[in-house]
């Protein structure tokens, strides 16, 4: 199956020419190799220069090797003599004796200047509570918002709620509540228009507590701008937020996916990155990062990261909603059918799981534009019930090459303030729309025009 360019939608594989032999895709299949544990596999790559290799973009976790260069550093091990494995070893954990010897009078040396000097307990005063029952209840939100699965969203929602009943002052706890519900709009089935205005309060009741919380706004400009349409207040929010705390990745994650939606794609681009160094282990950040490389047209390395977050994280639903779209514009309807149906998994979807069989038939009987219509039809059924999103009936109708439908429902979409319409500057599948007059005013109506 390929992509728009021509990838193949498998796993990807590294094809470096200068570096031939079978190759090994995990930690586990090079610690067989070795005839080691995982753990003196990592140690020797960190302290020894063991030659591993990454996958572009994904992180510390994805790892590979190629047998032939195993060998061979293995054979240049050997041919030092002392500096054998087994020395390699020896050498390993003297140096681990001296680093627990430095890090024990570290220790020591920070119980004597608590000792003398004292200090505050700023394990809650840090977060803004006195109250130990609270800050469980915010740590466990915390935590559970980061999984960004539907059960984690809702049990967020309680825990941050459980600390604002112990603490009514608790700031944090309400940006943690008002994050919460900003995700629970993408990964889980609450409405946007709740989810924003439930957001909207949450944060505005952190910023009366505490004014100068960066989080805060941050989430303020992220219901500015995707809830109330609104960029100017958006990005003076995310100003506001990054000039509180420049090392702020959620901030500057939030702020890199605000100029991705208004077409600064190379300032998006530096923002994710910077978002990226703050915290290289955010699954969410590197999906949007290749959000932003393929807008900058850099398809194949978008598809390479995507695929390999949906392979180590299968039930993360940004990476099956994106391929899902990127499939859509390459014309792979397969592979679009196939991340919808995924992507209505991860969020416990009934409705677009039923879409993507519906889009399936289609295919079957007649082929691209019998999914496309069989989608129509569907989605008109359900418009005419009032649910979904008149931007999605849009795009169905510009793909099947009628401009008037998809403006009308774009139309309907700006006046119904759905959240989708605020990508409509972006969105490749109103390619063939851009040069329209009344296109361009819908944009300007919308106050997309000059936003970058």
């Amino acid at each position: 199956m390929s992509g728009q360019d021509g990838t193949s939608r498998d796993k990807p594989k590294d094809s470096d020419p200068s570096a031939p032999g079978r190759r090994l895709d995990s930690w586990k299949e090079i610690a067989v190799f070795l005839g080691r544990t995982e753990r003196t596999a990592k140690r020797w790559e960190a302290t020894q220069g063991l030659p591993i290799r990454r996958v572009p973009s994904s992180g510390r976790g994805s790892v590979f090797a190629y047998e032939h260069e195993l060998r061979n550093w293995l054979d240049g091990v050997e041919a030092k003599g002392p500096a054998s494995a087994g020395s390699l070893e020896k050498a390993a954990i003297d140096k681990r004796r001296l680093l627990m010897m430095f890090a024990t009078v570290l220790i020591l040396l920070l119980a004597t200047s608590i000792f003398f000097f004292g200090r505050k307990d700023g394990r809650t005063e840090e977060l803004g509570t006195k109250d130990p029952v609270a800050t469980d209840h915010y740590r466990s939100g915390q935590h559970e918002w980061q999984t960004r699965t539907p059960t984690g969203l809702r049990q967020a929602i309680n825990d941050f709620q459980a600390a604002i009943a112990r603490d009514p002052h608790f700031a944090k706890a309400y940006l943690g509540l008002a994050n919460a519900y900003i995700l629970a709009r993408e990964f889980d089935m609450m409405p946007a228009k709740t989810a924003y205005s439930k957001a909207g309060d949450a944060v505005a009741q952190a910023l009366k507590l505490d004014p100068q919380l960066s989080g805060a706004h941050a989430a303020l400009a992220f219901v500015d701008f995707y809830g109330d349409h609104n960029a100017a207040d958006a990005k003076r929010e995310f100003a506001a937020a990054i000039s509180l705390n420049p090392r702020d990745p959620i901030a500057r994650h939030w702020y890199a996916t605000f100029l991705m939606t208004i077409g600064d794609f190379k300032t998006a681009r530096e923002e994710i990155e910077a978002a990226e160094n703050l915290d290289s282990e955010s699954t969410a950040i590197v999906a949007d990062k290749a959000l932003i490389m393929f807008y900058e047209g850099r398809t194949k390395d978008a598809a390479q990261i995507l695929q390999q977050i949906e392979g180590d994280q299968p039930s993360f639903a940004s990476a099956h909603s994106y391929l899902a779209y990127t499939d859509l514009v390459g014309g792979d309807d397969r592979g679009y059918l196939r991340e919808l149906k995924q992507f209505a998994v991860s969020r416990k979807d009934s409705e677009t799981a039923s879409l993507a069989a519906l889009g399936a038939d289609g295919l079957r009987l007649g082929g691209h534009f019998g999914m496309l219509r069989a989608l129509l039809t569907a989605r008109l059924a359900r418009f005419s019930k009032g649910e979904g999103a008149a931007y999605d009936i849009g795009q169905l109708y510009a793909l099947l090459g009628d401009p008037v439908q998809a403006l009308r429902f774009l139309q309907i979409s700006m006046a119904r303030s759905e959240p989708e319409i605020i990508g409509l500057k972006i969105d490749v599948l109103f390619h063939a729309l851009r040069d329209r007059p009344d296109f361009k005013r819908l944009l300007s109506e919308i106050g997309l025009s000059g936003s970058q």
